[in-house]
């Protein structure tokens, strides 16, 4: 799937990239959903959180969304 048809499943969320990326995983991914939540909110957040938002950009990825 391209991410501009991933980004359709998502919500937005104030700003929090995080949290509609999540939106979207738990659409296409339900089964996998509370695994990644989980993983998501267990990583540190300091230094602006830019790690965890990379993981869930590299975990869709690895989940076959690709770039448009």
């Amino acid at each position: 799937m391209k991410m501009s048809e991933f980004m359709q499943n998502c919500t937005a969320c104030g700003g929090n990239w995080g949290a509609m990326l999540l939106s979207g995983i738990k659409r296409v991914f339900p089964d996998k959903y509370k695994k990644v939540e989980e993983h998501y909110n267990s990583m540190d957040f300091s230094h602006g959180g830019i790690e965890p938002f990379v993981y869930l950009c590299d975990w869709l990825n690895e989940n076959g969304i690709v770039e448009d």
